[in-house]
């Protein structure tokens, strides 16, 4: 029973060290309504190399900021806006410019 204290008690810890290590690098991005962002979508067409294949699609307008890390985004004006997580979205600059 000791032991098994111990081991939680050392995960709990690890875990702890590893979120902080995490947190150190990542970047806070927070993106306006009505921005314009591409989407990570690495779907592969079939009888094209994947290596020639994009996977960032758009550009995306910013609907809607739901929580820290979603984003109501939306193609056309047509087009059923979708919900995505923040790590999936980049900030656009231009056609072909993913930096």
């Amino acid at each position: 029973m000791v032991v098994h204290h111990q081991v939680r008690g050392a995960l709990k810890f690890s875990g702890k060290m590893m979120k902080c290590n995490h947190d150190v690098k990542a970047s806070q991005v927070c993106y306006k309504d009505g921005d314009k962002v591409w989407l990570y979508n690495p779907v592969r067409k079939k009888g094209q190399s994947p290596k020639l294949q994009s996977p960032w699609e758009g550009p995306y307008t910013v609907v809607e900021r739901l929580s820290e890390v979603t984003y109501w985004i939306r193609g056309r004006r047509k087009a059923q806006p979708k919900v995505v997580h923040v790590n999936r979205l980049w900030q656009f600059h231009g056609p072909g410019q993913y930096t």
